[in-house]
């Protein structure tokens, strides 16, 4: 194959997975925001408002900020969709167990196969491994249920299971660092690298380090200010989204979990916001910063947090326009949905910005300059 047909052959492989993960998100957002209902109870009992926050979600991550990196042939679209089918069966594996009220088989092979596909994105993007902190927050609540008595042998097997489930996450990172040891450390130690004489010796950490400059606030020199700056509205998006899942107390939350879905499971919600929030920090503090354009497009929680900010605020508009009495039947919450749309107003301004951010970025990754 040339190489023109193999670069032809990975772009197409390259939308391909963007559009299987659009396909994968939508299905995310309704398996988080279908009504939650004990065994034998009806189906979904919440109209549409789910699958149009699903659509929207969907929408959003085709006008992601990481733009041409998710139909060039990189490593982004890949990584996103592996990402995205983990996020989904850990979802499903954790809905279905606060359902049921316990822990089946189908739900820890769900959660053995998203840990599985979390590794394999890995190999991507080393990011992925930030998605093993949803297993460890596994580990440590079923650790705490079992200090506590409660439901003991179920907690016994979901903590085995997920434990196995976040080792799965970290063996292609461990794997690589063990080829670069076997490599590079095995020789003659007069020709060893430096990094092989450490404790826990790392070449990736070696490689960050030595020749990306990569470290804690390395980055944070007046140099690199316009490249915080390109880099701003992606960490608001993350950070605000993230805050308002965390804050149940803000409008916006309130009404994300409170979509006409009787048991929308928040504690789910707010675990799949880890993740997040952890990749925001670390991109501040460690990384360099203008790569977390790239990166956030393996998140799914920001895309859904906006459309359900966005949903809710033009259904709002549209009930308040087409009743006559809205004044009073809004007295009591005119007050929230005010504060609502306020909440929601970055949404678009945001979306603008990402879609003339990807002209922009189009034109320097195609000149080999930030953020490519």
């Amino acid at each position: 194959m040339s190489p023109s047909s193999q670069i032809l052959f990975l772009s197409v492989c390259s939308c391909g997975s963007h559009l299987v993960s659009a396909v994968v998100l939508y299905h995310l957002t309704t398996v988080l925001f279908e009504t939650a209902r004990p065994k034998g109870a009806s189906t979904l009992g919440s109209g549409e408002t789910p699958k149009i926050v699903a659509f929207v979600a969907a929408t959003l991550h085709i006008l992601s900020p990481a733009g041409i990196f998710l139909i060039a042939p990189y490593n982004e679209p890949v990584f996103s969709v592996l990402s995205f089918l983990g996020y989904y069966l850990y979802s499903y594996a954790i809905k279905n167990t606060a359902i049921d009220g316990q822990h089946g088989l189908i739900n820890e092979v769900f959660l053995l196969l998203s840990g599985l596909l979390f590794g394999v994105s890995g190999l991507f993007r080393s990011n992925g491994i930030i998605n093993g902190v949803l297993f460890v927050f596994e580990v440590l609540q079923s650790f705490w249920r079992l200090t506590s008595g409660t439901n003991p042998a179920a907690n016994i097997r979901l903590f085995f299971v997920s434990g196995i489930s976040g080792a799965l996450v970290g063996i292609p990172m461990v794997w690589r660092q063990y080829q670069g040891w076997s490599e590079y450390c095995t020789t003659e130690s007069s020709i060893q690298r430096v990094w092989c004489s450490k404790t826990l010796p790392s070449i990736y950490s070696f490689v960050q380090s030595h020749y990306w400059g990569v470290g804690l606030l390395k980055y944070w020199t007046p140099g690199n200010i316009p490249l915080f700056l390109l880099a701003a509205p992606t960490l608001y998006v993350l950070f605000r989204t993230s805050l308002n899942v965390i804050n149940v107390q803000t409008p916006i939350s309130t009404r994300l979990y409170s979509l006409d879905l009787k048991y929308t499971n928040k504690d789910l919600l707010f675990r799949l916001t880890l993740p997040q929030l952890l990749l925001a920090v670390l991109a501040v503090t460690n990384y360099h910063v203008q790569i977390i354009a790239r990166l956030s497009s393996g998140l799914p929680i920001w895309y859904i947090v906006a459309a359900a900010a966005l949903v809710q605020t033009a259904t709002t508009g549209t009930k308040a326009s087409e009743s006559k009495e809205s004044s009073k039947l809004n007295e009591g919450g005119k007050a929230t949905d005010e504060a609502l749309s306020a909440e929601a107003s970055w949404v678009r301004p945001a979306v603008r910005f990402f879609l003339g951010y990807q002209v922009v970025q189009a034109v320097l990754y195609g000149g080999f300059l930030p953020p490519a």
